[in-house]
């Protein structure tokens, strides 16, 4: 039966079973690397949005499953017991997936949110503007006008993620693929 006819508990049950041997397979594998590393490879990241575990939180109209945290308490779960660090920045995303479900306006939602539940952009949290120091982040205005560009690094926790850069560019710092930036992803 195609995904998109199974009912809503049988694609989460799909998703806690993709976990689990994503967990078991790649994550655990290498969590004491990623650990060593204080970074979390975008493939581990990549990996998570190819088995459409970005979705959990969206609504279905944008491919996502519509759930709410505590039926996905098994799919964070599954990967915590893999990789903490890379189920911590995990988490993160399905923040941005809520807040463009639920607060965003029709433009964010109908230019992020399908995107967002692919793993294609990927939301996180960063702390960098509340540390002492010059700063750390930078927004810019595209050559256009019509986007920002985020720079920067940004310590989460004790991680330093290295995303997948959807602009294919590599500056070598950490860019955001959060909405506002100016390039269109993969």
């Amino acid at each position: 039966m195609p995904t998109a006819e199974l009912p809503t508990a049988e694609l989460l049950a799909e998703k806690v079973a993709a976990a689990r041997a994503l967990a078991d397979e790649v994550l655990f594998p290498a969590a004491l690397a990623v650990d060593r590393a204080d970074a979390v490879p975008a493939g581990h990241l990549d990996r998570l949005a190819d088995a459409g575990l970005y979705a959990l939180a969206g609504p279905p109209e944008a491919g996502g499953l519509g759930s709410d945290p505590h039926a996905v308490a098994p799919v964070v779960e599954a990967l915590a017991g893999g990789c903490l660090a890379t189920a911590f920045v995990w988490a993160q995303h399905h923040g941005l997936v809520r807040m463009l479900t639920s607060e965003a306006g029709p433009e964010l939602r109908a230019r992020w949110l399908g995107p967002a539940c692919r793993g294609e952009v990927r939301g996180g949290l960063a702390l960098a503007g509340v540390l002492p120091g010059p700063p750390r982040l930078r927004a810019e205005p595209t050559a256009d006008g019509a986007a920002w560009r985020i720079d920067g690094t940004s310590p989460s926790g004790s991680r330093k993620l290295k995303p997948r850069n959807p602009c294919g560019e590599s500056n070598g710092s950490s860019s955001s693929s959060a909405p506002g930036t100016a390039c269109s992803a993969a």
